[in-house]
């Protein structure tokens, strides 16, 4: 329960695997953006 709630998913809903999948990515994509700048 507490990683989904650090994740920011809702409790009631299941995250999808595939959804996760493009959180993980989109979050690293934006922190290597931001070590860039």
């Amino acid at each position: 329960e507490r990683r989904r709630n650090q994740l920011g998913l809702p409790k009631v809903i299941p995250p999808d695997i595939d959804e996760v999948k493009k959180l993980l990515e989109a979050t690293k994509l934006a922190e290597k953006i931001k070590k860039e700048e």
